[in-house]
This record gives structure tokens, sequence and C-alpha cells, in this order.
């Protein structure tokens, strides 16, 4: 379609049929989509002098974002920055959006909907759910990683380990995404991480992509049930990309910062900071902290794709289905560790201290930060609403005016927000407040 468009002449056609590929991707899914020749195609589009054809090219980036993700951006890095700053403006708008499911399918499709394949695709949204990366082409640069470049990295003059950087980086940045084939290298870039240079360290975060290999663990770490060890290896390069210059290698690090508090936890990533130099490492006289200072801290976590791995999880059954009569020990415990990835550690004590004034506030301080944490409420609501299905089935007045006060709150901000639940979030809500109000009028 895009070939045939842009054929003619008539700006009109050439964005009304981005427009409609955009509107066909969302119909009929990603699967089976050509992302090289596709992206060359809208390349092509971005190029064009009419106005309406670059807003379209935008428009339909935007769509693939949903699909893509980050690594999409990669592929836009050499436009010019105000068309870059276009294109980030239309993926930020996409931000926590889930790919919708597809409502149409070619005859094959059709003929496999009862199969497996075809049940796959209905639950992943047409090629959501698949491995992005998967998809996307790939070069192999093995013939350049040769024993000299090794060599160069691993040098004792720093100089010389520098140039071996540089020519690793301009190769990776030439190749954009790269197959397996990549000899020692990773190796060799992992002795650098440790690195007595400064400069070296700073120079693979920079230089090697590690502004994106950041964008790839927020996005993939959070899928995941363990990590290796080494992954607190990262945590200086993590804590000074923070830090940086460069506004867009600081967003993907804060991206980050919560994934990688899900699997090292507050403690290892607070003992961490203590290794810094300036403001960043220097810790308050700890006996002294008070509450209230310790609390002071965003009381939720806003981690990339979470809800979406927590319900494909749920579909899968590698979790308990929240569907019970009355809550087991089970049903709060596996509760209560979905919670810790993404609730500050003091918040989530309290929620389940045995004394009920500690929930009163709690919930006080969940209603405070409705407005200045909406997003993060939203992408936590999931957790929230089962939270709140656990206190139906306690008889305390107090802590059941308190809950009534905050849903009321909390569905004002989400009408607000224009955001409405999602049927996994129902399903995990409604049916026990309309027990709870069955079996006590009053409420």
């Amino acid at each position: 379609v895009v070939s045939l468009a842009f054929a003619q002449k008539n700006p009109k056609n050439q964005a009304e049929s981005l427009n409609w590929l955009a509107n066909a991707m969302k119909e009929f899914g990603f699967a089976g989509i050509n992302v090289k020749g596709f992206i060359n195609n809208v390349k092509t589009a971005l190029g064009a002098t009419n106005p309406a054809v670059r807003t379209a090219a935008i428009t339909l980036l935007g769509v693939m974002y949903l699909y893509m993700g980050q690594p999409l951006r990669m592929f836009f890095e050499d436009e010019k920055p105000a068309l870059l700053a276009q294109i980030d403006a239309e993926f930020e708008k996409m931000q926590g959006q889930s790919p919708p499911a597809p409502i149409r399918s070619t005859k094959k499709a059709a003929a496999e909907e009862e199969g497996e394949e075809a049940t796959e695709q209905d639950e992943d949204g047409g090629g959501a759910g698949q491995d992005i990366m998967d998809l996307l082409p790939r070069t192999d640069i093995s013939d350049k990683i040769t024993s000299d470049l090794v060599s160069k990295i691993g040098d004792k003059n720093w100089k010389i380990r520098k140039e071996g950087l540089d020519e690793a980086a301009a190769i990776i940045s030439e190749a954009k995404f790269v197959t397996t084939s990549i000899g020692d290298l990773p190796l060799a870039l992992k002795g650098r991480l440790c690195d007595s240079n400064k400069i070296l360290v700073r120079g693979i975060v920079l230089r090697l992509r590690v502004s994106s290999v950041l964008g790839w663990l927020a996005e993939k770490l959070p899928s995941l049930r363990t990590v290796p060890g080494d992954l607190m290896l990262c945590l200086p390069q993590l804590f000074a990309c923070l830090e940086d210059r460069n506004a867009d290698v600081r967003k993907k690090a804060q991206d980050a910062l919560p994934s990688f508090m899900m699997h090292l936890g507050y403690d290892k990533m607070n003992k961490a900071t203590g290794k810094l130099k300036g403001p960043a490492g220097k810790k308050p006289a700890a006996k002294g902290l008070k509450d209230d200072e310790d609390k002071s801290g965003p009381i939720f976590i806003l981690i990339p794709s979470a809800k979406e791995q927590r319900i494909k999880e749920e579909k899968q059954l590698k979790i308990l289905k929240w569907n019970f009569i009355t809550p087991r020990d089970e049903y709060v415990e596996q509760l209560k560790a979905q919670m810790a990835t993404c609730f500050a550690k003091w918040l989530l004590d309290e929620l389940f201290h045995f004394d009920f004034q500690r929930h009163v506030k709690a919930i006080g301080v969940m209603i405070e930060r409705l407005n200045s944490e909406s997003d993060a409420t939203i992408g936590c609501l999931d957790l929230i609403l089962k939270w709140v299905t656990l206190r139906f089935f306690e008889t305390n007045t107090t802590i059941l005016m308190k809950v009534l006060e905050y849903l009321k709150l909390l569905f004002t901000m989400l009408n607000t927000e224009g955001y409405h639940l999602t049927e996994y979030e129902a399903n995990s809500f409604i049916p026990y407040l309309i027990l709870k109000v069955r079996l006590h009028g009053s409420l």
C-alpha cells in the first residue's frame, strides 16, 4: 500500500494510506508484519514535504510503538532533532497503553481460530505478547569482533582500552540490532564495567547503547522471576545514568530503576548508594531519622508493563486466579508478594499489619497521594482493588468506612483521568463488592 501510495504525487492519498494502515494494524494485529520493510516505508513518509503526510507517518509510528515498544525508536535516532522530538511526543502518548486485541483476521487465521496458534494470537493482541525483538532485522557482526579488538578492550593501557571500546561502539551503532554471534565481546565488556578508569565505564554506558540496554531491562525485568547476581554490577552505572547530563539517558535510567528494585530490593539498592560520591551518596544520621521523613517518597512504584504481566500470568494459571468464597492464606501471601514489587515497603507493612488502625492510616496516605501519584495508582490498581476485597471480609466498621471513602475518591480520580476498569480488574473486585452489599445492606 505504501509503495503504491508514494508512487503517486497526491499527498492526500499518501496521508490517507498511512492513516488506513494505522487503523488496519490495530484491527488485524502485528503478527506477520515485515518490520524492516515497514520501517523503511515510514522513513520515506517522514521525509515527505507535505506536513499532513509527516503527521500521518508519526501517528502510524505511535501505533507501531504499542507493539514494538522502545526498540522502535532506535531506527529513527538519526532523524533531525525537531522530527525526533515529535516522534518522542507521540511515543509518550502511548506510554502505559496496551495494544488492542485484533478484531479482524486473514482467511488463514480464521481457519485456525480454534487451534492453538489462533488462541495465542487472541491472548497476546495479535503479536503484542510475542518477543518483538525476534521480529527486528539483525546484522551478523561476528567477523568484526576480532581477537585484536577483544585484546584492545582488555589492554593494560587505558588509551588502548578506550580505542577498543570506541571501535566496538561504532560497530554496534552501525548495525543497530545484532545476532547472537558476537564472540568474546560480552566477557570483554563485563570486565570493563568494573574498570578503575571511570571514563571508560561511562564510555560503555553512553557509547555502547547501554541507554538502550536500560530500556530493554525496564521492559524485560518485570516478567522475570529470578535474575543473575550480575545485575548488582549494573547498579553503579544505573545510578550514574540517573545523574547524566543527557535527558534521554536520565529518563531511561528512571524507567529502569523500579525494575531493579523489584528484583534486588530496597535494602540492596540503598546500600549501593553509600558507595556514591557527592549528594547522591550522602546518607542521613540513620538513628535519628524520623518516620515522617522516611515516608516522604512515592508510595507506589510505576513499573512498565507490570500489570500486563500479572494479567498474563493469571490467565496462564502460573499464579492463583483471584476467585474464592473466603480468602485463604495463599491468596493473601500471593497478593503481598505482588504488592512488594511496586508498593513502598513501609506502606506494605502498614497495609498487612494486624492492627486495623494501621490500615486506616495507610489508606489516609493513599487518599492524600491520589492526585500526585495518579499514574502510579492506576499502574497498581489491580493490586489495590484486590487488597480492598480482602477488607470486605472483615467486620470492623471503621476500616470498612475508610475503604469506602477511598473507593469513592479513587473512582472519581479514575473518571477524571478517563480510565475504565479492565475486565481483569473488574472481575477481581466487583463480585466481592456485590457480595458485601448483599450481606450487609447498610453498606
